[in-house]
């Protein structure tokens, strides 16, 4: 019989943490589900489910996080997706354009909140016998990969959460830590362009989450699993 894992996901409301919730809860995964407006959440509510527990998050507050972390009723957490993010697009262009106050905001939520959300679910993570963080991430945080400029405020927040990873796969050795790009996705975010669908890149992301083990710690992964330069 398959073990039930008990999983956190950040950013559930909608696009692909929305996605990520139900596929975990149709491989019969336990979810406690973070988000900022739970009675907004009306999709994410749709996923009748006893494997299902939706929670107040902000990853911008110390308190919140804090508060999630007691509301949780586990003893233990699996796997952490930390996959709330933002990207300022009409504020966010070149680095001459992009004010401080944008960055700052980007950075408080795509790289301060995953800080924030571990830190205060470091307790129960020990407790797992064998627990993993999942960043999501963006290729556009990669600095070999970045030719254009543009989106600075996005581009430096996703650096930096790449970086944090890295320095807590070194630090946390007992816990799997990865970061993934989840590919151009057809969400809120993507846009209708986007080449990908929410159904594409969070199932990649699935399957990367479960099946890492620790000789992917500390690793930029695309949702495909290749291999991504910083």
């Amino acid at each position: 019989m398959k073990e039930s894992l008990n999983i956190v996901i950040t950013g559930a409301r909608s696009g692909i943490g929305l996605r990520l919730t139900q596929l975990m809860i149709d491989s019969g995964h336990h979810v406690a589900a973070g988000v900022r407006k739970p009675t907004e959440a009306s999709d994410l509510k749709k996923i009748n489910s006893d494997l299902l527990w939706v929670h107040e998050l902000d990853v911008t507050s110390d308190e919140s996080c804090d508060k999630f972390a007691k509301a949780l009723k586990l003893n233990h957490v699996d796997i952490l997706i930390n996959n709330a993010g933002i990207y300022i697009q009409n504020d966010d262009r070149t680095t001459a354009q992009t004010s401080v106050q944008t960055l700052l905001t980007t950075f408080n939520t795509n790289c301060a909140g995953p800080l924030r959300v571990t830190a205060a679910l470091l307790p129960l993570l020990k407790k797992s016998n064998a627990s993993k963080i999942i960043n999501i991430t963006s290729k556009m945080g990669s600095i070999a990969d970045n030719s254009s400029g543009g989106s600075t405020a996005y581009r430096v927040s996703k650096t930096a959460l790449n970086m944090l990873t890295k320095s807590m796969a070194l630090e946390f050795p007992e816990t799997t830590v990865i970061c993934i790009h989840p590919g151009w996705v057809k969400t809120a975010m993507g846009g209708s362009s986007a080449p990908l669908t929410v159904d594409q890149s969070a199932g990649g992301i699935i399957k990367l989450a479960l099946s890492a083990g620790r000789d992917k710690s500390g690793q930029f992964l695309n949702y495909d699993g290749q291999k991504l330069p910083w």
